[in-house]
């Protein structure tokens, strides 16, 4: 995004890029953050976005992925339909404006992709596995 593609409405407003950060480190990050902008060509289900949500951080995207399902009843954040940067803009400006955290972790719980039912999920299809591995 340029100056002319953008009339810029505040200067207080810093567009960070994460690259190569330990994974252990994204929490820190991730928390010290305002927004997350997502703008992911393609993608399937970006745990970027999950790893927000877990932190109650609104999120910025694109349409890509499952973001639209994922972020549904995640207030404040935006699917952006477009790539258009006036539109992302605005977007990461109402999301601003709210001044509050999301209700992420709350959804996430809700959509059962929180650590503890992801891990029940796991054992279960083990045991499945497991039981139907005996019957034969």
């Amino acid at each position: 995004m340029t100056n002319s593609d953008v009339e810029t409405k505040r200067s207080d407003i810093a567009l960070e890029k994460i690259m190569g950060v330990p994974h252990e480190m994204m929490p820190i990050y991730l928390n010290a953050a305002d927004v997350l902008l997502v703008t992911s060509l393609h993608e399937g289900s970006p745990n970027i976005v999950k790893e927000a949500m877990a932190c109650n951080l609104p999120v910025v995207t694109v349409k890509c992925g499952d973001v639209s399902e994922r972020l549904e009843n995640v207030y404040p954040s935006r699917v952006v339909t477009s790539y258009a940067p006036r539109l992302i803009a605005d977007a990461i400006m109402d999301v601003l404006q709210s001044k509050s955290k999301s209700n992420g972790r709350e959804e996430l719980k809700k959509q059962k992709l929180e650590i503890e039912s992801f891990g029940k999920a796991l054992v279960n299809v083990y045991h499945i596995a497991v039981n139907r591995g005996l019957e034969s």
